[in-house]
């Protein structure tokens, strides 16, 4: 069943279009993004966990990093170190249990956080260009769907013998 309430349509071939210009949208942002990080002296996977950070300030430690950016914890872990020892990322002992390291933000890896989402806002704006509200927000509704539906099958694991 649909999120409209219509006929579930798995398996026709118009999915393998979305896939194609979902991909197509995120290699032209990752560009972007890429282009920014260099701009910092950051790579495109610490600008991403920056803007994960400061997105969603909860994530203050490197194991809730990678499961929100779906990477490895070594990798996060990497990463945060290198922001660490660049001052971007202050790294504080929790109170009741010294083995739990919680992370939080510099100021001025806020201030470029910022900066990225003032630059981020003409992509999404001319990539909206066009799309009732409404439309979009069905959009997002379907996105998320597959992205439930991929990761309650295995994202794929399951389905190659």
């Amino acid at each position: 069943m649909c999120i409209d309430g219509s006929e579930n349509v798995a398996g026709s071939s118009g999915w393998q279009e979305v896939f194609i210009s979902l991909a197509s949208a995120f290699r032209r942002y990752k560009k972007f993004l890429g282009f920014c990080a260099g701009r910092y002296g950051l790579s495109f996977g610490q600008l991403s966990i920056l803007l994960t950070m400061y997105r969603f300030p909860c994530l203050d430690s490197a194991g809730k990093i990678a499961r929100k950016l779906d990477i490895t914890k070594g990798l996060a872990s990497r990463n945060v170190d290198i922001l660490c020892r660049k001052g971007f990322l202050l790294a504080v002992e929790d109170r009741q249990d010294k083995r739990i390291v919680r992370l939080t933000m510099s100021q001025n890896a806020r201030r470029i956080c910022r900066q990225v989402q003032r630059h981020s806002r003409r992509i999404y704006s001319a990539a909206a260009n066009g799309i009732c509200p409404r439309d979009m927000a069905t959009a997002v509704a379907v996105l998320e769907k597959m992205s439930e539906n991929m990761e309650k099958n295995g994202s794929g694991r399951n389905i190659f013998p």
